[in-house]
């Protein structure tokens, strides 16, 4: 894609603006709205085009836009979504190395590293987007070379005509650039046509090797089935050590946002009482609230060690969440704090 294609699509991305204003706005989300394609092939070179004194905010920005893009479409047609993501990356450096010959004095500059470091967080946002729930099939191809079309064209140097070979969005070079680049021990390179050709075969479900995706969930250090077993028996033996304390701890502080911790500690309190959280679904929710009735003295006592914990890290932490009308959380301030949140900045 040409460069000024690309500024056209994605330009608006530049500026700052909150993402729901992006989805609605962008031509990029407008565009795969609008088409609802079963495929996309993304060849935007996003390395190069958001490079800046910003890049990896625009870049952050970018994929924001596409993934939820992607959910709002697969909410909006109940189910309906590109099948496959594919996205030609880069190496950023033509595959090569520090000691990049061409353009950088024989060494990588500080810019072209900026650049690289792009490449590198482009995959980790990819892989990040594949492992999304409810996201098309993900994939990468990243050429480690230059890739030029080999088509010539005609232009002119200095008033005289010439022949010229097509370098893609880099622009054309004299056929003696083009013979230096694709030198063995500099760039080299790879045809357009080669590139379309390993796409099309990812695209039809034959493994190529070249998914950069596929790479890294291989090498990736997943849960293994002795973890499984480990933290089957860990729980075990927490459970049991507090049953000696009486009544077990239920949130350190540790897991945001706040409600995460509400919910948690509601959960405890049906547990204390049913005995396990199955029962709830068949007593129903009348049913357990009388149960919770006839325990006063356990939820009394759930609630005073909850309250003190709930009290010490109020007064220490400025507060940002108000409670869920109804919740047991919001009795507990009306008991304890007179229905007010104290806080301390």
């Amino acid at each position: 894609m040409h460069r000024q294609n690309t500024r056209h699509i994605v330009g608006d991305l530049l500026r700052d603006c909150p993402l729901s204003g992006a989805l609605e706005r962008t031509r990029l989300s407008r565009v795969i709205r609008r088409e609802r394609p079963t495929l996309i092939i993304d060849a935007i070179n996003t390395a190069t085009i958001f490079f800046g004194p910003r890049a990896i905010r625009h870049l952050i920005r970018y994929y924001e836009v596409i993934g939820g893009t992607l959910r709002e479409l697969f909410r909006v047609t109940k189910g309906a979504r590109p099948e496959q993501y594919v996205k030609i990356g880069t190496t950023g450096t033509g595959g090569m190395g520090f000691n990049i010959p061409l353009l950088h004095e024989g060494m990588a500059t500080e810019a072209l590293l900026e650049k690289v470091a792009l490449a590198g967080a482009q995959t980790q946002l990819l892989l990040m987007l594949a492992r999304t729930p409810d996201m098309p099939v993900v994939k990468e191809v990243k050429p480690a070379t230059a890739v030029f079309s080999t088509a010539l064209v005609e232009g002119k140097r200095a008033g005289q005509p010439c022949t010229l070979v097509d370098g893609g969005e880099s622009g054309a070079f004299s056929p003696d650039e083009f013979r230096v680049v694709a030198n063995v021990g500099g760039m080299e390179y790879v045809g357009a046509d080669d590139v379309a050709a390993v796409i099309l075969e990812e695209l039809s479900g034959n493994s190529t090797g070249h998914d950069v995706l596929a790479a890294c969930n291989g090498a990736l250090l997943t849960p293994s089935y002795r973890s499984g077993v480990m933290l089957a028996r860990t729980l075990q033996e927490a459970e049991e050590r507090c049953q000696g304390h009486g009544l077990r701890c239920v949130t350190t502080g540790k897991l945001g946002p706040k409600r995460v911790e509400e919910l948690l500690q509601e959960a405890a309190v049906v547990l204390d009482v049913l005995g396990e959280y199955s029962a709830m679904s068949e007593c129903g929710v009348s049913e357990t609230r009388k149960r919770l009735r006839r325990n006063p003295r356990l939820l009394a006592k759930r609630l005073q060690w909850w309250t003190r914990q709930l009290a010490a890290y109020f007064q220490s932490t400025q507060v940002k969440v108000k409670p869920h009308p109804g919740d047991l959380v919001a009795w507990i301030f009306r008991q304890e704090f007179g229905g007010r949140r104290t806080t301390k900045d």
